[in-house]
């Protein structure tokens, strides 16, 4: 929500602070989760003047979107930035030290103290809703809908991040723009079929493109 930006831009202005006088080297930004927003979340931490490490249990960056090699070539590229990487390991713990800083221990053994913890780890839809309206629910959550969008309730359609469509919810604008355009024609009278879409994506605050 707002609230938690403005939380985590105040408590990285609070450890900032400090190191700017010379008391400290700059605060550690913690990301767990290393898929494309993890990846963003780590770059907002950057520019809020922290150092930023991205703790990702996959062996890899990205692993929904690129291979062993693609992710290779992603951290050399992501860590050219100034990110520090940590793949294949999970964060274990997250304690709180008595001047406020949080010491955060990996799976691997690393302990790393942080000024702020941010978890992005996966996208879960919002289907409160539909769940109380009854309506057919996937098995991971997301409102169930067939090819044409339409959930267990003919009269009821759903689009985007909210829906569970081929037993798989979205994470990305791209899908839901076209469950929009097969849902428009399906309204106009149309027999239009989601039949996938286009999961490439951009990571727009890094600068690094991944096809």
């Amino acid at each position: 929500t707002l609230d938690d930006l403005d939380a985590i831009r105040a408590a990285a202005t609070r450890y900032t602070a400090a190191a700017r006088t010379g008391v400290q080297m700059a605060p550690i930004g913690l990301v767990v989760g290393g898929g494309l927003l993890g990846l963003e979340a780590a770059r907002a931490m950057q520019l809020l003047g922290l150092a930023p490490h991205v703790v990702e249990l996959a062996p890899r960056l990205m692993p929904e979107q690129v291979d062993e090699g693609g992710g290779a070539l992603l951290r050399e590229l992501i860590e050219a930035t100034g990110v520090t990487v940590h793949v294949g390991t999970s964060v274990t713990s997250i304690q709180r030290g008595g001047d406020g800083e949080l010491l955060a221990t990996l799976a691997d053994g690393t302990r790393l103290p942080a000024a702020v913890v941010v978890f992005s780890a996966g996208v879960r839809p919002r289907d409160q809703l539909a769940r109380a309206a009854g309506l057919a629910i996937g098995e991971r959550g997301g409102v169930l809908v067939d090819d044409g969008c339409r959930s267990s309730d003919p009269d009821i359609y759903a689009v985007g991040e909210c829906a569970c469509i081929g037993g798989r919810v979205y994470g990305l604008v791209a899908p839901g723009y076209t469950m929009a355009e097969v849902l428009a024609d399906q309204l106009s009278g149309g027999a239009a079929s989601f039949a996938g879409a286009d999961t490439s994506t951009r990571l727009k605050l890094l600068g690094v493109d991944v096809a």
